[in-house]
Formats: C-alpha cells, sequence, structure tokens
C-alpha cells in the first residue's frame, strides 16, 4: 500500500519505496537544476503559505508580480489522483500564491488542463526541459514577460538536442516546434520556426504598445 505524507510526499521509514519512487525523485530534482538556468527565482519543495503540510514541487518567480508554479506528476505516484492533482492547482491559482500552474505528466497520466505537458516514460531531464519550454512559449504567460521570452527563446534555439517527433505529444507545441524536432517536418519549416515566434513576440508587443523598433 502506497504511503504518503500530508504533503504528498514519500515518507521515509516506510516500507513501499521503488526503484520507479527513487527514479521520479531523481528526475524532478534534475529537471528543476535545468529549469532553473532558464528561468529565474527558482526554489524547490516550496511549503504553500496557506497550509504547510504542502508544498510546490517547484515555483519561478518570472517577475514581481507573478509566480509560476510547475508540479512534477511521475506516473508511479499520480496514477489515479487526478481529482487531487486538479484540486491542488485550483488552489494554488485561487489563493493568489502563483499566477499558473504547469503540471508535468509522465505517460500514460492523462493532462488535468491545456497547460500541462506530456512526456514518455523514461524521459531524461532535458527532453521534459525543452518540452515544458516549448510548451510555455507558445502559451500566453511568457508574452507578458519579453526578456524572459527571449531568453528562452534563445536557450531553445541554442539546444544541441533535438527532440523526435514522436516525443511531442501538444499539437500546438508540435506546429510551432520545427526548429527543435529532428525528424517531423522539411527544412523549410524548420528554417521557418524561429521566425514564426518572433513575429508572435512582436505582434504582442504591439499590442501592449512597447516600442518595437529594436526587434530582430
Amino acid at each position: 500500500m502506497n504511503y504518503y505524507s500530508a504533503r504528498g510526499r514519500y515518507r521515509a521509514g516506510c516500507n513501499c519505496a521503488t526503484e520507479a519512487g527513487t527514479r521520479d525523485s531523481k528526475i524532478e530534482l534534475a529537471t528543476f537544476e535545468l529549469l532553473s538556468f532558464v528561468m529565474p527565482g527558482g526554489r524547490h519543495d516550496v511549503p504553500f503559505p496557506n497550509d504547510r503540510r504542502m508544498a510546490v514541487d517547484m515555483v519561478f518567480e518570472l517577475a514581481p508580480d507573478c509566480r509560476l508554479a510547475i508540479e512534477y506528476d511521475g506516473a508511479y505516484w499520480h496514477e489515479g489522483r487526478e481529482e487531487g492533482d486538479a484540486r491542488k492547482s485550483a488552489l494554488l491559482v485561487d489563493s493568489g500564491f502563483v499566477h499558473s500552474v504547469v503540471r508535468l505528466r509522465e505517460e500514460p497520466l492523462d493532462l488535468i488542463s491545456r497547460d500541462d505537458v506530456s512526456f514518455a516514460k523514461g524521459a531524461k531531464a532535458a527532453e521534459i526541459v525543452q518540452l515544458t519550454l516549448m510548451h510555455l512559449l507558445d502559451g500566453e504567460l511568457l508574452f507578458r514577460y519579453h526578456d524572459q521570452f527571449d531568453r528562452v527563446l534563445r536557450f531553445l534555439e541554442s539546444s544541441s538536442t533535438r527532440l523526435p517527433a514522436g516525443r511531442i505529444r501538444c499539437p500546438r507545441c508540435l506546429r510551432m516546434g520545427y526548429e527543435w524536432v529532428d525528424d517531423a517536418v522539411g527544412p523549410e519549416l524548420a528554417r521557418r520556426a524561429p521566425q514564426i515566434w518572433w513575429e508572435r513576440r512582436r505582434q504582442t508587443r504591439l499590442r501592449a504598445g512597447v516600442d518595437s523598433a529594436h526587434d530582430g
């Protein structure tokens, strides 16, 4: 029988630890460390102020008025916990503690919201980070913070790792992520992907009334 603490964590001393659970913890920490290179103000295993028994896997301070929470949902621990995971996400946002929650869901877990990211069973941290950043770029959150948008985009452009097409489960990310997919589409679309993103960035700045004279 699985045994959890009040914070939803495996409690040391019980007899249910498994290789899968240990791997989840290592991959989660490696994912956080990589994301912290790209996004500012990263904290891991953050207590929820309204209930110190609850912890948030990762919190990033994108701006003084905007926190992003990222929850790592390994299939071993989160199978059958969709309702509880959804309630936690809603609580974090409704309380004002974070602006948005992205859940990283290991297959075969279902996605809970359109903000969530699906990754293949056994995926390494570098792949999970690429999928996460691509998903954030294609959403609306980073468009409010242009410095962060640029930093994430440049990180992906400089990555030496290319994602196989079959690893991207999000249709929006698949359409926009041609530059980082090694076998999905032809070279013409691969060359056009960064320009598509830069154009979206420029239009967003125009809508916000920001001078875009220096945009590339």
